[in-house]
């Protein structure tokens, strides 16, 4: 895939195409002044308005051809005509703080029955969100660096207003991500909020049927609701789905797999810009 920014619009002026990121276009034949860009193959590119992959973001995936980067209708973005400084072509890190929680019992969440199938079916998981993601082209890619096992009844099965938990289960520039057995309110599988609130992701490795009864879920179900949860955590919530039931941000689970939901450009966009300006996004700076 080759990617080429021009200086001016309609492919016209100076040019220089990019095979890695840039973290600054400043010393580029195209300075921080790109105002269009061609992209042959199918890969995505990210575009920011400041140096080091920050500041507003522009999202487009090949193979296309924008003929001015500041119009919407060229499939632009206000703002990013001659507002361009730096590119990136490959995934940002997230790194993930896992807590599993087992209760007084020594019983694990869902069906998993030991500290090495609850570790294996969280990588597991954040395997299939990655597929999700490089499929997609997020350009995003998550990794385990933490995973503490801790015991509390109160957090095993969690009730409303429980989703909250001590800043010792927390780590700095990490994605707090906790796998409990169940919610106490039948139909909630995993809760979030966005970065700012401070909150952990909770996912519920049980899900409890309206009519009655429960099941453990299956590890593309778990990868669906961290990836659903990841989103409103990065900033897009549910009417961004534009109420396609396929969207991974639609609100109702059903018990679909990861692999049976879609993520616009729009929303990647989204994610790109929220994780553009918090800590807990990586990348080769």
């Amino acid at each position: 895939m080759t990617v080429t920014l021009f200086t001016d619009t309609d492919f016209k002026g100076g040019s220089q195409s990019f095979a890695r990121n840039k973290s600054s276009l400043k010393d580029t034949k195209v300075g921080n002044n790109p105002s269009s860009i061609k992209i042959t193959g199918g890969e995505p590119v990210l575009l920011f308005k400041k140096e080091d992959w920050k500041g507003g973001v522009l999202y487009v995936k090949g193979p296309k051809n924008v003929s001015n980067l500041g119009s919407k209708k060229a499939g632009g973005k206000s703002g990013f005509k001659n507002g361009i400084t730096s590119l990136r072509r490959t995934p940002f890190d997230l790194d993930l703080n896992v807590t599993i929680v087992k209760n007084s019992k020594g019983e694990f969440p869902g069906d998993w029955n030991s500290s090495s199938t609850a570790e294996k079916a969280v990588l597991t998981i954040v395997n299939h969100v990655n597929r999700f993601y490089e499929d997609c082209g997020a350009l995003l890619k998550l990794s385990v660096a933490h995973c503490t096992f801790r015991t509390d009844d109160n957090k095993f099965v969690v009730k409303r207003g429980g989703a909250d938990y001590p800043a010792s289960w927390k780590r700095s520039g990490e994605i707090d991500v906790v796998f409990v057995h169940d919610f106490k309110k039948v139909g909630t599988q995993a809760k979030s909020k966005p970065p700012g609130f401070g909150k952990s992701i909770t996912v519920a490795a049980m899900a409890d049927f309206v009519g009655g009864g429960s099941g453990a879920r299956t590890t593309e179900e778990l990868a669906r609701s961290l990836a659903h949860e990841l989103g409103h955590y990065c900033g897009i919530h549910h009417p961004s789905a534009n109420n396609s039931k396929k969207n991974i941000m639609f609100k109702e689970g059903n018990g679909d797999s990861i692999f049976d939901r879609v993520i616009s450009a729009d929303q990647i966009e989204e994610m790109h810009t929220t994780l553009s300006k918090n800590v807990f996004r990586k990348g080769d700076r």
